[in-house]
């Protein structure tokens, strides 16, 4: 069962990943959902798609960025090493697709939002008031660790 990602496929072989994370105000990249991300990117490279558009359900809100309550106890240089490279890894796989992808950014595009819509190939930002991205995580004294400074 998806946690938040839902695909379809257009007729024309457009690809439309759309992220909801149910129960949720927020888009935010927790653990269980970068897992999920990982195997859904496993499954996209396979198809035949002449582009994948990555949308959000949010309202004014496309992706806040990773879940902070998991990482706000984050101590050990290991363990923050290995959740940063998993990261990578995850959208070093979305920039390999061997399709185009664009990032539809309606809304707030935080942390690691904007490393995601950086994976992508193109970012298509809305005029939507709420539209705005950032990499707040630097007022918080943490690098952006998925690739969004490299």
């Amino acid at each position: 069962m998806s946690l938040a990602f839902h695909f379809d496929e257009t007729e024309g072989q457009i690809g439309i990943l759309t992220f909801d994370l149910k129960d949720e105000k927020i888009n935010k990249f927790s653990s269980p959902v970068m897992e999920e991300l990982d195997k859904t990117l496993d499954d996209l490279a396979g198809k035949q798609l002449k582009a994948l558009l990555i949308l959000s359900a949010k309202d004014g809100i496309f992706i806040a960025g990773a879940d902070v309550n998991e990482i706000k106890d984050i101590y050990d240089e290991q363990k923050g090493y290995e959740v940063g490279r998993k990261g990578q890894e995850i959208f070093n796989k979305l920039d390999n697709l061997p399709f185009p992808t664009i990032a539809v950014i309606n809304g707030a595009c935080m942390g690691g939002g904007t490393e995601m819509s950086l994976a992508c190939d193109y970012r298509l930002a809305t005029d939507h008031p709420k539209t705005k991205i950032a990499l707040p995580e630097v007022n918080l004294g943490i690098l952006p660790g998925w690739g969004g400074t490299q």
